[in-house]
């Protein structure tokens, strides 16, 4: 507390220092200089000094009233400006994201539908192809089993012999595939 109060007192020293330097500074450069022109004019030409000094005094009033009016208006025009701006941007940036938002949950809609018509012609494919290279029957089941596997995750991969291999073991075979249903093959 003691070194805070300490260093409280030299700000107060250093600040009334730099203040009466400064005043010292303003009185030696203006004020003295303007009180010896002044007076000199005073004894030269009195009713001349007396008006100016009446005019400048009553001046004085209206000059800084203006000077307030101008800052205070110029203070309020930005500000109003500065909140209409902010305001203005806030309500820009909340429509665009609202407008972004329903686009992207449209496009959701949108992605959904056309995965479910890309994977519904992919798989009417298939079929189509299972049905034609095996027969109605023999090709309806390795469509099944080919898109059971690509449903859970595990794919099942039709070779070239027509037969369909899950993990290395046969799972159905080709008419022309001269291998036994029971019979596993490796597929390495």
């Amino acid at each position: 507390m003691g070194a805070q109060l300490e260093s409280d007192q030299g700000f107060v020293e250093r600040t009334a220092t730099a203040t009466r330097e400064l005043a010292d500074w303003f009185d030696a450069k203006y004020a003295r200089p303007s009180m010896s022109f002044t007076q000199q004019a005073w004894l030269t030409r009195p009713v001349l000094t007396t008006f100016l000094i009446i005019l400048t005094a009553l001046s004085a009033i209206p000059i800084l009233l203006f000077l307030m009016l101008a800052i205070m208006v110029s203070i309020t025009f930005i500000a109003i400006g500065l909140g209409i701006a902010i305001v203005s941007a806030a309500a820009v940036i909340t429509f665009t994201g609202a407008l972004l938002v329903c686009l992207l949950i449209f496009l959701v809609f949108v992605a959904i539908g056309l995965t479910g018509f890309t994977l519904a012609t992919l798989f009417s494919y298939r079929y189509l192809a299972s049905v034609r290279t095996n027969g109605i029957r023999e090709g309806t089941t390795q469509w099944v089993q080919e898109t059971r596997g690509q449903l859970s995750g595990t794919p099942v991969q039709p070779q070239s012999d027509g037969a369909i291999y899950k993990n290395g073991i046969c799972s159905v075979k080709s008419p022309s595939s001269e291998i036994d249903d029971s019979t596993a093959i490796d597929q390495e």
